[in-house]
């Protein structure tokens, strides 16, 4: 048997050459969908993260169609939602505001003890934690990065 004028040696079979195309589509498949499943959990997280006033939008639907909601249950629980989840968004920010002061705190802090190139490079990597790390103040509804002014003794960033 060939393959393309190639033998096989000792009469044997080349029915693996004709799997390796098989077993290769296979994993690609599989890296692609755990690659992609990984993206796409991601994009919901941080859009959560970003827009916290969305939350109840989205899970809302969801809540009824898994509970079988009657429309006066579903009007129930979406007002019981909605007003627990304003209350949650006020603890939120109280402690996001406390949580971003000590961040620049922190920041400053450790400034004191570097180079000025040191500095450069520290704040730089204050800036991506922030923005990757940290949430957002009240996030704004139509804000490009979901980020909200924040309270006056937060902003303007150090680094702005």
């Amino acid at each position: 048997m060939s393959l393309g004028g190639l033998k096989a040696v000792g009469g044997g079979s080349l029915t693996w050459l004709r799997l390796v195309p098989v077993v290769v589509a296979f994993a690609s498949g599989g890296v692609i969908g755990v690659v992609g499943g990984t993206v796409r959990a991601r994009q919901e997280m941080v859009r959560a993260f970003r827009h916290p006033e969305k939350i109840p939008d989205r899970i809302l639907p969801r809540v009824r169609a898994r509970l079988g909601l009657s429309p006066d249950q579903a009007a129930r629980v979406e007002e019981i939602v909605r007003r627990r989840h304003a209350t949650m968004e006020t603890l939120r920010t109280t402690a996001q505001t406390r949580q971003l002061e000590e961040f620049y705190a922190m920041r400053a802090e450790v400034t004191t003890t570097l180079t000025p190139a040191q500095a450069i490079e520290w704040t730089a990597l204050c800036k991506t934690i922030e923005q990757r790390f940290l949430p957002p103040l009240s996030a704004t509804p139509g804000s490009p990065d979901g980020r909200a002014s924040g309270p006056p003794s937060l902003r303007p960033r150090p680094w702005s």
